[in-house]
């Protein structure tokens, strides 16, 4: 391609507007922090065939028109000339960057000559100036923070992307339509994250020199704080360094920090850190991504996968807001005689220790290690000590259209947030669309397994839970709106739940085992390892794999089990604090940490310090009040 066909030169009067630019907040200093920075400058492009021809043809000495070049640039009549003698008198190109980075003011007087051949009077017709001098004006990306929420912001492209180019891949959504009456041979885009969402905002719209002044494209303000997003990302690379061995590294880390419950109703459900990590430097993308191509992924929003067990507060509430609803109909009715199946707050059973057998499809569930649980157990104890096949009995109790509705349009799994990130990524939820009535299914789902969903989706889920049963979407977008919030839950449901995850975190597993708790404020927790069905590659002697007769990586399936074996697991933990009125919720997930080694089989092992860590500095950090 011809440089000269994506920039602006010397034939076009079309004004590039100023680009927009994103920042982060800084909550402790009240003060934006800039991501991205835009620099302009112009090349001065110089025809060196057609200059000489010029010369010759117009007898035009060269001092005389090394004059006229240094007067039009502002530079020094010397040092044009003794570029013009080093680089063009004997040079036979049609084009040569004679200089680059030249201020846009420094080249005010040119552009006017090789649009009009005039400038305040003067006559400059008898140069041809216009067949041998022309300027490109260029943009140049900068991200001054460099890896800092990188997944999150994406990149732009270096070089200028033809209107072809741009329609025949759909970015940039309006970016060419709004630009139609004055359009540009070439724009850089955002080819990933916020900086291809919003793309077609922050460009702005062409103007023409004395026609229509252009218009700036518009800055973009996230909810996300630099001082909370640094320690998220530094505590993420930590748990990433932790849990490495001879055999791998954990795949990634994601951390989500989602405010609520704040008197100011703008700021309710605005997330003030999104971390994933591997990150990458933007400013050197091309490089990165032949390094590390899988650090452009935004594991918080793009990449779905099965929870495991950090859905069964989800599956308790359903069930709880069953129960509350008809005793709102029907005081002294039940459940089952208001054609309702629910569980209430007495619900109780009693653990067979030989797994929850579903005679229908003879399939049999057992709990984490094959545990027996003795005595009477109710939902407390359910949830606080992760039992399966609690979940498991508490499913036949639930109608599938029911949960179906709970899970699709309440907790809304399957669609997208209101995060408005570029690649976000539903989950697959056929399995609970296409729900055959099978208890069995309603049990999967309750565990969460069977069906995928983003860690945004699961964050924005835990919200109801927290705030007395009310909802309201996540943000990264600041709007200083308040949206009217959804009663989603009944307000003893989200007492309760919020209540046995507290459980979990200050009774600890079975009532005596480790305790999750913070610094002059109380919590509630709730962890999930799932297992990993996949296809793996097939590796040789050496580690590396082994390629089938297309030259394709060999790759075998491997299920549950056989990716237990080798010690894979997707952990996760959620939690909230304060107890009495959260102010945060914090959600931490890590893919495949210490791969191989099969006694790492818990969420609590991997999760529990960085959680408490991550979470103290979060609420010291924003001044939320000790509880004790």
């Amino acid at each position: 391609t011809d440089p000269k066909s994506l920039g602006q030169s010397y034939n076009q009067e079309l004004i590039r507007p100023d680009k927009g630019q994103i920042y982060i907040q800084n909550y402790a200093l009240n003060s934006p922090k800039p991501l991205t920075i835009s620099n302009y400058s112009t090349k001065i492009i110089i025809n060196p065939t057609a200059f000489n021809k010029t010369l010759s043809v117009n007898k035009i000495d060269l001092d005389e028109a090394c004059a006229v070049m240094a007067s039009l640039l502002n530079f020094p009549v010397s040092q044009v000339k003794q570029k013009i003698q080093d680089s063009v008198i004997n040079n036979t190109s049609a084009y040569y960057i004679l200089y680059s980075n030249v201020a846009p003011e420094t080249s005010v007087k040119l552009k006017s000559v090789l649009n009009t051949n005039f400038y305040r009077g003067g006559d400059y017709s008898k140069y041809n100036i216009a067949n041998w001098l022309s300027y490109e004006d260029t943009e140049s990306r900068i991200y001054p923070q460099t890896d800092l929420a990188s997944p999150v912001l994406g990149y732009a492209s270096e070089s200028y992307w033809a209107t072809a180019d741009i329609e025949k891949e759909k970015r940039c959504g309006d970016l060419i339509d709004k630009n139609r009456m004055f359009q540009s041979t070439g724009y850089k885009i955002g080819l990933s994250g916020l900086e291809a969402q919003f793309c077609s905002k922050m460009n702005g719209t062409n103007g023409l020199r004395g026609v229509k002044d252009s218009v700036a494209g518009d800055n973009i303000y996230l909810t996300l704080d630099y001082n909370l997003q640094k320690e998220a990302e530094k505590i993420n690379q930590k748990i990433i360094l932790e849990n490495s061995n001879n055999s791998g590294k954990p795949k990634n880390v994601t951390s989500i920090i989602v405010e609520v419950n704040n008197p100011d109703a703008t700021k309710n459900g605005r997330i003030v850190a999104m971390a994933s990590n591997p990150t990458f430097n933007p400013n050197e993308y091309s490089k990165e991504y032949e390094n590390n191509p899988s650090a452009f992924l935004n594991y918080a929003t793009d990449v779905p996968y099965e929870a495991g067990s950090v859905l069964k507060p989800l599956m308790v509430s359903t069930l709880l807001n069953e129960y509350y609803k008809a005793l709102k109909e029907n005081p002294t009715g039940n459940c089952q005689s208001d054609k309702r199946l629910c569980v209430g707050p007495n619900w109780s059973f009693e653990d067979t220790c030989g797994g929850k057998r579903y005679s229908s499809e003879n399939i049999l569930i057992k709990n984490y290690n094959n545990n027996c649980f003795q005595g009477t157990l109710g939902l407390k104890e359910v949830l606080r000590d992760s039992i399966n096949t609690g979940i498991a009995e508490m499913a036949t109790n639930i109608k599938t259209e029911v949960l179906r509705d709970y899970y699709l349009n309440k907790f809304n799994f399957g669609r997208l947030t209101s995060v408005l990130a570029n690649n976000e990524a539903v989950g697959n939820v056929d399995s609970i669309k296409e729900n055959n009535g099978y208890s069995i299914n309603n049990g999967y789902f309750g565990f969460g397994q069977g069906f995928t969903n983003t860690p945004i989706q699961l964050i924005q889920s835990y919200i109801p839970l927290t705030t007395g049963g009310f909802q309201y979407p996540v943000k990264m977008i600041e709007d200083n709106q308040a949206i009217k919030p959804e009663q989603l839950l009944e307000p003893e449901v989200a007492k309760l739940v919020k209540g046995y995850m507290g459980a979990t975190s200050y009774e600890g597993y079975r009532g005596t085992g480790a305790k999750l708790g913070l610094d002059g404020y109380g919590n509630g927790t709730k962890t999930g390892t799932a297992q990993i069905a996949r296809y793996n590659p097939v590796l040789g002697p050496d580690n590396k794999p082994l390629l089938d007769a297309e030259g394709k990586p060999k790759k075998d399936w491997c299920g549950y089990d056989c990716n237990s074996e080798k010690g894979l697991y997707e952990h996760t933990l959620v939690g909230f604090a304060p107890f009495n009125n959260p102010r945060f919720i914090l959600l931490i997930k890590v893919s495949e940490p210490r791969p191989n080694e099969s006694s790492l089989t818990s969420a609590n092992q991997v999760l529990k310090k960085p959680w408490q860590e991550l979470m103290q500095y979060t609420l010291e950090y924003m001044k939320v009040d000790k509880e004790y």
